[in-house]
């Protein structure tokens, strides 16, 4: 079975002032990680036929001190996969 292309943009991703020494590490490893999502598990039941998702919240990430920035952009990753739930 193949799969559709998938086309995401994310235009406004808004991080704590602790988590923003980096906005260029954390959104590579969120789009590795979303990637790698959506390539192993793709689109929710449900939102493929719904079409185009003009506003997601993807929720809120608590990333502890010391977090590498692939932890959170892993992190949020998840929980914007998790929000694509219809």
């Amino acid at each position: 079975m193949s799969r559709r292309p998938i086309q995401l943009r994310i235009n406004k991703l808004v991080l704590p002032e602790a988590m923003a020494d980096d906005p260029a590490g954390i959104g590579g490893a969120l789009e590795r990680e979303l990637a790698r999502i959506l390539a192993d598990r793709g689109l929710p039941s449900g939102l493929e036929a719904r079409g185009q998702t003009t506003h997601l919240d993807g929720g809120k990430v608590e990333g502890a001190g010391g977090d590498t920035t692939e932890i959170v952009g892993t992190q949020i990753a998840r929980a914007i996969h998790e929000g694509l739930k219809p």
